[in-house]
């Protein structure tokens, strides 16, 4: 049978100092592809979240089957998870560590295995596999294999880009998941794929805590013996990579186990496990306590000296909650700020990163229902401060992405909104474009119902009228808008689906036609001008100039907001000959026979060239 005490992952893998947080809660994410426990987790050089191997859901296949191979990436800034390339062998309870280079480290962990002489008893067995995924090419490579297999070996990235592995050991199979607990250590070297042995630790060691420490020595304390004798212990040693010495330090005031680490920006580390929390101050030898319970099962620093405590108290009743606390690193007070959301599920142990906006990301773990079993979770949170877009549960649920306000009538998956400008696109007939144009692309990973309402601001844009909330549907644009308020420029539409939005103006139907005589320069052009705009868009028309040029078929035309000048082209015969193609300008100056009125006007051969132009006032006839 599998012993959850044995199988708890490696946390101490981000050690890069957090931003200081304001309003933070924990919210809840797109899950992930397969529920998992006893898995690796790693920020990656771009900020993703890569989340590799485990343990799925009893119930998933043989116990064999539940081990995974499966990875998948998270990418915070759009809340979705990408399903990658698997590991070439399944396994649990694997270290993840980040590469200078980008790549991701896998190595070690547990794998099945099966009674030759009873194929019905399955058990654990270490394994010294090693991979490396390389996230640029989608792709895993089998590295060099430990030296010393193992599972509950816990690693991290020195100072000079080297990976050193301390501890763990391998699995009796009677009794089935006992370790054989050992003391060594060894260091990988990425630019020669390989392994070489480090002078090993004073104990044998599981579920101990690692940490990189500000000086370049590596912290190790607490854990576990399980065989061949078994102990709990409070014991610290530091190992010095320019030497390859292990030293022993002061112990710990307390056993922790399952036991987890973080330096804080003071250079101090706090140590954090089942019986409690501890910090160590490097300087001094010294440890302090900072609680005796409850259990914690993760430690991350915040800028501001202090750190995140997440905790794990189990309750026989109600199952596990996490709860959340700081810690003042000047008084070493905890502080309870939030618990994680879960109203009906309870969640423990699930394993946390720090992302690039420095909130915490929790994914997968053992769930329980109040009463029920334990089961693999795909379940992912974030702690930290509002994240725009983020979209909760709920009825009547607003998002706020400026300038795009969304109301949804109702959401049941929470999850990201995410807004998009979409440059450039086309008024359909009968609208015209805003200056700057509005239009945007909106997507969410949440699961929603109902009707949508979409508010859209548009200061510092100018249309030729009042704009309208158009929505792309069937490949069509499509008007509808319900609200525009002009005082604070914002207007709404209600829809039922996202897809493509945009604000246009209406054009006006409108017309321009006269007729008379035209005069430029020495020469006098007589003509007849009409040019008209449907409702719908289609444009007809016609323009004749006395004995050179006529013309039936205008082919486009744009209006002006008032109506008085229109910009058209067309073609038509020049002298009987056909071919040719006009470009004109004609405006109403509003006083007959005034010369206000004006025609500009380009003829050209088929070949392009031009072969007549005018620019001038009528003095004879009108335009309106």
């Amino acid at each position: 049978m599998f012993k959850l005490n044995v199988f708890v992952c490696a946390l101490a893998v981000c050690l890069t100092p957090l931003a200081a947080r304001a309003q933070e809660s924990w919210t809840q994410r797109a899950s992930l592809h397969q529920a998992r426990f006893a898995h690796a987790a790693v920020t990656m050089a771009d900020g993703r979240v890569f989340v590799v191997a485990g343990l799925a859901p009893a119930g998933a296949g043989t116990f064999a089957e539940r081990h995974l191979a499966q990875a998948e990436i998270y990418d915070p800034s759009t809340d979705v998870w990408t399903a990658v390339a698997p590991m070439n062998a399944a396994r649990q309870v694997p270290n993840a560590i980040l590469l200078e280079d980008g790549r991701v480290l896998v190595e070690g962990g547990a794998i099945p295995a099966v009674d030759p002489t009873d194929p019905t008893l399955a058990f654990n067995a270490s394994t010294g596999d090693v991979e490396i995924y390389d996230p640029a090419s989608n792709t895993w490579t089998t590295a060099a294999p430990l030296l010393f297999p193992a599972a509950g070996d816990r690693a991290v990235r020195l100072a000079d880009g080297r990976i050193l592995s301390a501890g763990g050991g391998g699995f009796f199979k009677d009794p089935p998941d006992v370790q054989l607990t050992h003391a060594a250590a060894e260091i990988y070297e990425p630019s020669t794929n390989t392994w070489s042995a480090a002078a090993p630790m004073h104990s044998p060691r599981v579920q101990h805590a690692i940490a990189l420490m500000q000086d370049g020595r590596v912290l190790v304390a607490g854990g576990r013996q399980e065989s061949p004798f078994f102990n709990f212990w409070s014991t610290a040693e530091a190992y010095d990579p320019s030497l390859d010495t292990w030293t022993l330090l002061a112990p710990m005031p307390v056993v922790l186990t399952r036991a987890t680490a973080a330096t804080l920006a003071d250079g101090r580390v706090v140590v954090v496990g089942l019986q409690g929390a501890v910090v160590y101050d490097p300087a001094a030898d010294t440890w302090a306590t900072i609680a005796s319970g409850p259990s914690y099962q993760d430690v991350q620093p915040l800028a501001d000296g202090g750190a995140l405590l997440i905790s794990a108290t189990s309750a026989v009743a109600t199952g596990v909650v996490e709860n959340v606390y700081r810690l003042d690193a000047a008084s070493l007070a905890l502080s309870l700020t939030d618990a994680v959301p879960a109203p009906t599920l309870q969640t423990f142990p699930s394993v946390g990163v720090v992302l690039a906006d420095d909130a915490i990301l929790m994914t997968g773990g053992l769930e329980r229902e109040i009463g029920g079993p334990n089961v693999s979770s795909a379940r992912v949170t974030r702690y930290g401060a509002a994240q725009p877009g983020y979209t909760t549960t709920g009825s009547s649920i607003t998002v706020d992405v400026p300038p795009v306000s969304m109301t949804f009538s109702s959401v049941t998956f929470p999850g990201l909104t995410l807004v998009a400008s979409i440059p450039d696109p086309v008024a359909p007939s009968g609208f015209q474009v805003g200056d700057p144009s509005v239009s945007y692309g909106i997507t969410t990973t949440a699961s929603f119902s109902g009707e949508v309402t979409i508010c859209i601001g548009y200061a510092d844009v100018t249309f030729p009228g009042t704009p309208s909330f158009l929505h792309f549907e069937g490949g069509a644009w499509v008007d509808r808008t319900t609200s525009v308020d002009a005082a604070n420029q914002i207007v709404c539409g209600t829809v039922s689906n996202l897809s493509p939005f945009a604000l246009f103006a209406r054009v006006t139907a409108g017309g321009l036609k006269g007729g008379g005589q035209l005069i430029a320069g020495t020469k006098r052009f007589e003509f007849e001008l009409h040019v008209s705009r449907s409702e719908a868009g289609a444009v007809t028309g016609r323009l004749r100039l006395a004995g050179a040029f006529a013309s039936d078929a205008v082919t486009g035309a744009s209006f002006s907001a008032d109506g008085r000048t229109a910009t058209f082209n067309g073609i038509g015969v020049w002298n009987g000959a056909a071919g040719y193609t006009f470009e004109a300008t004609a405006t109403d100056g509003g006083e007959p026979g005034r010369g206000r009125d004006r025609l500009a006007f380009t003829i050209r051969d088929p070949n392009g060239s031009v072969v007549a132009s005018a620019d001038g006032t009528i003095n004879a006839g009108n335009i309106h």
